[in-house]
């Protein structure tokens, strides 16, 4: 339950859990707080000396990083590792979370990730290191002397917000909704009311969600709860992006073309003056921060060597030719070097 549920190591004072274990069991004596903080830390330590095993055994890894502020406004860093095993799975362990106690300048934000890195003996191994677009971020993984790329997912939380502020009556509709939801999440007679007409409509009593600056999804949710959407493209592409038992470098350029295709599609279809709109914020939003994504060369080749995409998920046939060359000389280079290894 600490573990799995984020419990403090002093559930086990309290009289109700207490009164709940004697009633499963009672000849079971609980650990003291501090027995059960020394059990989880050999248990961490056991589950750490495992994985070190296991990243032993990979020759390439990724990291993907980020600094975010708790609700006492301490901060905070998250360093997260990717690497595949030895039977082709995917694999991610989470090498920290620390609190973060400097000014968070590039220097320091390197010095506390080559930290992290020669703890869990991966600094030779690190091919690159995903960020969102904070310039102290970019500028720790340059001197890590890591390929820094950009995160998708934050990429098109900036395009959408950007596009929504761009489109004046889209923006009053969701200041509109921001104060309905904040009306319900605020004044229990309001929210009563809403439990109240949703039963009398045969509706579940869903709660209204309030949007989240950081985070366009929130908006989308919020959105969704008051009016139910059809077809939801970016949210759909934010999501795949998110997961992390599946590889997403190669689906960034198909991804990238997908909604670009389908913004033009929608916009033909729009009568309304505000979708086509915002429609157009969002294309030259998308354009602006990921047209260049075909021309990453870590991103072309990942793509390429997807069964699922090879050259057809370019949607400039030369950069995808370019990418193949790129795969015939390194292959070409491997051969070599392997011929002339002496056996």
């Amino acid at each position: 339950m600490v573990v799995k549920d984020l419990q403090p190591f002093t559930i086990v004072e309290d009289e109700g859990f207490m009164a709940f274990v004697n009633k499963l069991d009672p000849s079971y004596v609980l650990p003291s707080r501090k027995a059960l903080k020394t059990m989880v830390t050999e248990r961490y330590n056991i589950s750490k000396e495992k994985t070190m095993e296991d990243l032993k055994k990979a020759d390439f890894v990724s990291l993907t990083a980020d600094m975010w502020s708790s609700i006492n406004m301490d901060g905070y860093l998250g360093v997260t590792c990717h690497y595949i095993t030895p039977e082709a799975k995917l694999a991610t362990v989470v090498l920290g979370v620390r609190r973060f106690y400097q000014t968070h300048t590039a220097q320091h934000l390197m010095e506390a990730k080559a930290l992290l890195m020669a703890e869990w003996g991966i600094t030779t191994k690190v091919q690159c290191m995903v960020t969102d677009n904070a310039s102290n971020m970019i500028l720790s993984a340059q001197l890590l002397n890591l390929r820094h790329v950009p995160c998708f997912a934050h990429n098109l939380n900036l395009i959408v917000k950007k596009a929504l502020d761009q489109t004046p009556l889209i923006n009053e509709i969701r200041q509109k909704a921001r104060k309905t939801v904040g009306l319900f999440r605020s004044s229990c007679k309001a929210k009563d009311k809403l439990v109240e007409m949703q039963g009398l409509m045969g509706r579940p009593a869903l709660k209204l969600m309030q949007e989240v600056d950081t985070r366009w999804n929130s908006t989308y949710d919020m959105l969704q709860r008051l009016y139910v959407q059809r077809e939801p493209p970016f949210k759909l592409a934010t999501t795949e992006l998110s997961e992390e038992q599946r590889v997403s470098a190669s689906k960034l350029i198909p991804l990238y073309r997908m909604l670009q295709h389908k913004l033009s599609q929608k916009k033909g279809q729009s009568a309304q003056e505000s979708t086509a709109q915002l429609g157009t914020h969002l294309q030259e939003g998308l354009h602006s921060r990921c047209g260049g994504y075909e021309s990453f060369r870590a991103l072309a080749l990942a793509t390429l060597l997807d069964p699922r995409f090879k050259n057809v998920g370019f949607g400039n046939p030369a950069k995808a030719q370019e990418a193949e060359k790129q795969i015939t000389l390194e292959c070409a280079s491997l051969m070599r070097s392997n011929t002339a290894t002496p056996v």
